[in-house]
Parts: C-alpha cells; sequence; structure tokens
C-alpha cells in the first residue's frame, strides 16, 4: 500500500483529533446534564425544609430582568406587591414590560406539602399582571426608583435608556398580543440620551433621590437627574394627550433628558454600574476591561475617583455596593469568582475572593436585611448566598462543579433554576424573600420566574435556634403526654 503524503497524513491526524475533542466535549455536556438533573432532584426533595414560602411561574417569553416594586396593600397573612419584569418575543407579537401584583406570603404562613409541590410548567397563581406597556425592543434590563412608587428605567439595545410612570401609563395588554400586525410603542414618560453607542445592560438607580446612571459600548457611563427635567414627571407624567404612541421600530417620541455627566476611563463595554447607597454623587463601574471604577460626580467627568484595573482574570458583569458598610463594594466576573472590595484599599486587591461558581456571574447583590450577607447567580444557573465572615476558597482537593463541597462560606444555595440566572433581586419590603428568574431559552423558549423566602432556621444564631426547637419538642412532649393521659382514663372508665 501507499503511504499517505505526509500532507494528508497530518490532516487525517488534525481531523481525528477534532472528532475526539467534540466527543469529548458531547460527553462532558451529559455529563454536566446528568449531574444538573441530579442536583434538581435532591433540591426539589429539600424545598420543606430550606423555603419559608416558594412559588414558581413559568413564562411563556424569556425576560431578562426581574424586580420588586412597591407595597399595594398588606394584611396578616400576605402583602400584595407591585412587580415587574419582561416579555422578550420572537417578533411574532411584540416585546412587552409588565407591571404586575404579587401576593407575598407572611413568614410561617405557606404549608410545607403545598410549596414542595409544584408544576414547573404552570404560571404561578401568587402572580397577576395589571398593565402591560410595548416596549421599544427588547427589555434587557428593569430598575425601579424607590423614592417613587411608580417611576422605572429600563435599557435596551440602543444608546438611550427610557423612563416610565407605569401609574399613568396606558394598559395595551389586548395591543401586545396581536400576532403579524405592525403595532406602535409605548411612549416613555422621559428618553434618556448620552451614549454614542449601545447600552444594553448597565442601569441602576439611586436609592434616595431621582438619579439613574448607564453604561454602554462606548466605554462611558452616563449619569442623569430626573429632577433636572423641566416636567414634573416626579410628581406626575407626561401629557396623554401628548403621549402619541410610537411606531415599531422608530425612536420613540416624547422629552428628552441629555445626561447631567459622562465619566470616562473604562477601555471597553460597560457590563454594571450602580450608585453608593449613602451618598449618590458616588458610583462604581465595572466592564469587559477587567475593571472596577469608582466616580465621584463632584469630580466630574474625566477624573476617576480609584480603581482597580484587573479586578478579575476576565470581563466583569456585575458590581453592588453594601447598604450596610459605605466602604464595601462586591463584583462578579466571567471567571466565575465574586470579590469583596475595600474602596480605602483598591489597590492592595480585594479583601476576599469567594469561588464555587463554575462558570460566569451575571449578577450579585448585598442583602438589604444582614450586613456581611450577599448574593451572586449566573450561568451555571445557581443562585448562592454568601457569608463573608467565612472563607470563600474552595475546600482544598474538590472538584468544580455544582456536585463538590461549597466553601464555608456558602450559607445557601438555590437550585431551582435549571437555565442560567440572568436577574434576581432581594425584596425591599420582606426580610430574606427573593425574586429571580432564569432565561431557558433554550429549554423551553421562556423564563421561569421564582419567588422565594429562606428559612429563618437557616441563617437565625444557632443558640435562638435551639431555644425554639425545643420549645416545639416540649410542647409536643406535652401534647403526647395529655394524650397518654386521656387513654388511661378511658381505659379505666
Amino acid at each position: 500500500e501507499e503511504q499517505a503524503p505526509p500532507r494528508a497524513a497530518r490532516a487525517m491526524a488534525a481531523d481525528m483529533e477534532v472528532d475526539a475533542g467534540l466527543a469529548e466535549d458531547e460527553a462532558e455536556a451529559e455529563a454536566r446534564e446528568r449531574a444538573a438533573a441530579r442536583l434538581y432532584a435532591q433540591w426539589k426533595a429539600l424545598i420543606p425544609y430550606m423555603y419559608d414560602w416558594f412559588s414558581n411561574d413559568n413564562r411563556a417569553w424569556p425576560s431578562l430582568s426581574c424586580r420588586w416594586g412597591a407595597v399595594l396593600e398588606k394584611s396578616a397573612h400576605k402583602t400584595k406587591q407591585r412587580a415587574y419584569f419582561a416579555e422578550q418575543t420572537d417578533g411574532t407579537t411584540p416585546n412587552t414590560l409588565i407591571v404586575a401584583s404579587m401576593q407575598v406570603l407572611q413568614p410561617r404562613v405557606a404549608q410545607a406539602d403545598y410549596i414542595s409541590t409544584f408544576s414547573e410548567e404552570t404560571r404561578s397563581p401568587f402572580v397577576t399582571k395589571s398593565k402591560t406597556l410595548i416596549h421599544p425592543g427588547e427589555v434587557n434590563k428593569i430598575r425601579e426608583f424607590a423614592c417613587h412608587p411608580s417611576l422605572i428605567a429600563t435599557s435596551t439595545d440602543s444608546p438611550e435608556a427610557y423612563l416610565w410612570n407605569t401609574s399613568t401609563q396606558d394598559d395595551r395588554a389586548k395591543e401586545a398580543t396581536r400576532q403579524g400586525v405592525e403595532v406602535k410603542c409605548s411612549c416613555p414618560d422621559l428618553v434618556l440620551a448620552g451614549h454614542t453607542a449601545a447600552a444594553p445592560f448597565a442601569l441602576a438607580t439611586a436609592a434616595a433621590d431621582h438619579k439613574a446612571a448607564s453604561g454602554g459600548a462606548d466605554a462611558l457611563v452616563a449619569l442623569w437627574d430626573v429632577s433636572d427635567h423641566t416636567s414634573t414627571l416626579c410628581a406626575t407624567a407626561v401629557d396623554p394627550q401628548a403621549r402619541a404612541p410610537a411606531k415599531a421600530g422608530g425612536d420613540p417620541p416624547g422629552p428628552r433628558l441629555d445626561a447631567r455627566m459622562l465619566f470616562r476611563g473604562h477601555t471597553a463595554s460597560i457590563e454594571d454600574v450602580c450608585f453608593c447607597a449613602d451618598d449618590s454623587r458616588l458610583l462604581a463601574s465595572v466592564g469587559d476591561d477587567g475593571m472596577l471604577a469608582l466616580w465621584d460626580e463632584r469630580a466630574g467627568g474625566d477624573s476617576m475617583a480609584d480603581s482597580a484595573p484587573k479586578a478579575h482574570t476576565e470581563d466583569v458583569h456585575a458590581v453592588d455596593w453594601s447598604p450596610h458598610d459605605a466602604n464595601l463594594i462586591v463584583t462578579g466576573g466571567a471567571d466565575g469568582v465574586a470579590k469583596v472590595w475595600d474602596r480605602r484599599s483598591l489597590g492592595k486587591g480585594c479583601v476576599g475572593a469567594y469561588e464555587y461558581h463554575d462558570q460566569p456571574i451575571l449578577r450579585v447583590q448585598w442583602n438589604p436585611d444582614a450586613a456581611g450577607f450577599f448574593t451572586s447567580g449566573g450561568q451555571d444557573g445557581r443562585i448562592l448566598i454568601w457569608d463573608t465572615s467565612k472563607d470563600g476558597a474552595r475546600p482544598p482537593g474538590t472538584q468544580d462543579g455544582a456536585g463538590s463541597s461549597p466553601p464555608p462560606a456558602v450559607l445557601f444555595q438555590h437550585n431551582g433554576h435549571r437555565a442560567e440566572v440572568v436577574d434576581f433581586h432581594w425584596n425591599p419590603y420582606s426580610a430574606w424573600t427573593m425574586l429571580s428568574v432564569s432565561n431557558d431559552t433554550e429549554r423551553n423558549g421562556g423564563s421561569t420566574m421564582q419567588m422565594w423566602r429562606v428559612s429563618d432556621l437557616l441563617y437565625r444564631p444557632e443558640e435562638e435556634m435551639r431555644e425554639e426547637i425545643q420549645g416545639f419538642r416540649e410542647l409536643l412532649e406535652a401534647e403526647d403526654a395529655a394524650k397518654g393521659d386521656d387513654k388511661a382514663a378511658k381505659m379505666d372508665a
């Protein structure tokens, strides 16, 4: 037999290596799917023990963001609360921004057997749509103004951000269901302008005033103060007579507000921004250049207050400023690591690194109800609650993946999502209560939104838990003794 030419032999060997690599990748993917299925089954069996309340809401369309809103009504057993999410469609119907009302059960109300028996394919009875807005483009992020119960900001794949007064916007629910028909978009109450390129994901609102900030592909951080607008938007809204719907695909009409300030210093797209909870003149931003940057409005747009140029080894996707300690900031990156920083010493590196995600982190948030705890969620479908007083490094000798042993700092794992977690939000009015959403496009074409509250037995002081459990034990023993006395009395009779 003639030998194959050297070039052909090398090509054949290369093809064999590619085939072997593809087979290995497929085997690894199948192994991850089997491990994820086992983990999900284990998680579902433990719901009655891990959660005080849980509800699953299967949505037909993906939603990339979710937020709690203002409390509407409160009773002894539940709270009616506003919430926001989106519907990112395939173009047959328009993209929508949903204003919903949610029934949030009070602690120690939900029955264990009820919260553990749910269907992954049905809607939650606790979620009701109250208003639908037709959004100009896909909704990538939603952020509410805490000082204004009806005002929210949204970002899409355009340079502008949009403000909506949800209490005065028209309900477009009927029009939103029309298929194959060009439908005009709802008109925002205010268009925030300033970026020269798309600003899809980095969006934040201040805790105590009407400031908003965003970051874009132009590597700029834009800052607005809605109170700079000459109208009375913060109190009312645009005149309904002037709020003509925009044409589909066109720029929405309505008043525009230029950025009060543009911060320059990043060298790549900005992925997330946040305000200091104590001082809205201070901002933090992170981006694809791996940088964590701090800004001070008083210093001007060309002066960076401080930075960690290589905060992560890869892109930085998320940042949040602690509401309990104005010196602490948490970041999450594509390297799957969450890091805590002290703004007084950024140049010395992070003060804590927390590793347990095996895929990029997409969202981080400090727990508003407990100092020293933050939460991370990412492409591995997990939401982790971290205790910064403990070690965040993986135990020596453990492998990567959801089935491995967690670091001591992991207080809680929420494994209810089976796709990437794109957003979550701690409820500011109900302690340890979470709203989270995953993008399930590849699994079922929609999204999974979940409302859940961690059992207080998992985070309360151990001595306090022991006292409560002892109280229950004594109560049960007393009941058993009473039943025994009754039985003896009947036998004597």
